[in-house]
């Protein structure tokens, strides 16, 4: 017996219905994903403004490596295991029992070890205890995080993402009026506590209450062995890039010492700003293009689709930052930082080329390629440190990390599309072709004439607006109109889908609302 159905049941969908439902979630997916980006930075910088001014320096940083623990902690429990569950078409209750079961189990022994091994540590070592209960705080929190496995899964099934934005804006909703009110309270190290403790249980508990899943337990771990090959290839996304960029201070003080590491740092930060727009695109579209894996004209489409509208929106964001490279520089960031132009340059370029690797890498995933996908990240990793170290040998300085940086993304963007030469649907190249030429135009027009025009920040944030405004145009010309009207027809909706009510056998998932 089926759980209460809130919207009344649609006959069984054709081919090209089904497409199109998939098609209008994931857009619909990607628009709430987009909020949620934006609530949450918007919270975290009103958040760390006011802590500045509350905290001394140590509990400061405390709050620092908590955020980014159980944050981390978040990203890395929602892949995982649950990548092969989100892909695979068919999913039962016993199979997401075992899951949860094995899951919590796992996170409970390495929590039990986090906590006893600091209180360990804490008695021997000097300074530690000034942390005091934080740690066996942050143990306690990734318990209750991994809790929210299934049901996260669940919405990514369903391209449902409503859940999970509502979950997440209120978990860190949450962490920041604790951590603001303990603090206001003076309690120190135990406003750290506070944040972690409602940030976890808020979300979980949100999370829950619109996912109709009840857990239950299951020791089979036969049904996850099957599971366990594709998702730690999927799972290698993550290892891959922690080992990629921990070149960066590497390299950096290879070439000039701290100096360096702040040069390339800072270029680093600035140039991948486009690419959290592919981030979010890449969340969502391999659950959806999984949904498709059947049906290669319809994931070709929707990949082409997805590929476009990425390359139109991030190209143009890299050719501005070129361009207007000197003078945002100067004029935001200071001259002191004009040295480190040429890898801000490299990195901006990198950046575009991910687009289009963020973009395709999913469908590798989505058609059980996991294998082939795990060996281009691992080839691109492995080039990024070679070329980098052979040219640090060579004497470029600090332009090496940045030169590492692009010859293993230039790598992987070619394997991609050798990977995919296979799926005769799709034309990769035609997305591509268009905003890539016209973003270099406009980033060499604006290099020649900027200076021109440039002589102070109000000067550039117009320059800005107006080259950016001319890009997209270009870009979106024959497209605006039917882009405008799509959004506008889903934007009314974006949490209207928050509901997701599961059946007893596990696999009949429906979405509701309230």
């Amino acid at each position: 017996m089926s759980a209460d159905v809130l919207l009344p049941q649609a006959p069984t969908p054709q081919a090209g219905q089904a497409t199109g439902s998939v098609q209008s979630r994931t857009l619909l997916a990607l628009l709430s994903m987009v909020g949620r980006e934006l609530a949450i930075k918007l919270l975290a910088f009103a958040g760390w403004i006011v802590l500045a001014r509350l905290l001394d320096l140590s509990t400061f940083g405390l709050f620092a490596v908590s955020s980014f623990a159980v944050n981390l902690f978040v990203v890395v429990f929602e892949v995982g295991l649950g990548a092969s569950f989100v892909r695979d078409k068919d999913v039962d209750q016993r199979e997401l029992a075992a899951l949860f079961t094995y899951q919590l189990l796992w996170v409970v022994l390495l929590a039990a070890v986090v906590a006893g091994g600091w209180s360990l540590l804490s008695d021997v070592l000097p300074g530690l205890p000034e942390a005091g209960p934080v740690v066996p705080a942050l143990a306690l929190s990734f318990v209750v995080i991994s809790l929210r496995t299934v049901p996260s899964i669940l919405t990514q099934r369903r391209l449902a993402y409503g859940p999970l934005v509502i979950s997440d804006v209120l978990a860190q909703a949450a962490y920041w009026i604790a951590a603001i009110v303990a603090a206001f309270a003076g309690s120190g190290v135990w406003s750290v506590v506070a944040a972690c403790v409602a940030f976890s249980t808020v979300g979980t508990l949100v999370l829950f209450a619109r996912v109709r899943w009840m857990p239950s337990w299951s020791l089979d771990w036969r049904r996850l062995h099957s599971r366990a090959r594709f998702s730690l290839s999927y799972q290698g996304q993550q290892a891959a890039s922690l080992i990629k960029y921990a070149m960066l201070p590497a390299l950096g003080g290879m070439a000039a010492g701290s100096s360096g590491i702040g040069y390339v740092t800072w270029a680093h930060q600035i140039a991948v700003v486009p690419i959290q727009l592919t981030q979010l695109v890449s969340r969502v579209s391999f659950p959806a293009m999984s949904r498709l894996q059947d049906n290669h004209e319809a994931l070709a489409r929707m990949t082409g689709a997805i590929l476009k509208w990425t390359c139109r929106l991030t190209f143009p964001a890299c050719a501005l930052l070129i361009g207007l490279g000197p003078q945002l520089t100067e004029y935001v960031y200071g001259t002191k930082w004009l040295p480190a132009l040429p890898v801000f340059y490299l990195f901006s370029a990198n950046t575009a080329i991910n687009a289009p690797v963020g973009v395709l890498l999913p469908i590798l995933y989505a058609l059980g390629r996991g294998a082939q996908a795990f060996r281009i990240l691992a080839g691109m990793v492995v080039l990024t440190w070679l070329f980098g170290l052979a040219f640090i040998a060579l004497g470029w300085g600090i332009e090496s990390a940045a030169m590492g940086f692009l010859a293993g993304m230039i790598a992987a963007f070619l394997a991609v599309l050798y990977e995919v030469r296979d799926f005769k649907e799709l034309r990769p190249l035609r997305s591509i072709l268009m905003p890539a030429t016209s973003a270099l135009m406009g980033a060499i027009l604006l290099q020649l004439f900027a200076p021109s025009f440039v002589h102070g920040l109000p000067a550039l944030v117009a320059v800005g607006a107006v080259a950016g405004a001319v890009l997209l145009g270009v870009n979106l010309w024959g497209d605006y109109r039917a882009a405008w009207t799509t959004v506008r027809s889903r934007s009314g909706s974006l949490l209207g889908a928050d509901r997701v009510d599961v059946a007893e056998d596990g696999k009949d998932v429906r979405i509701g609302t309230s």
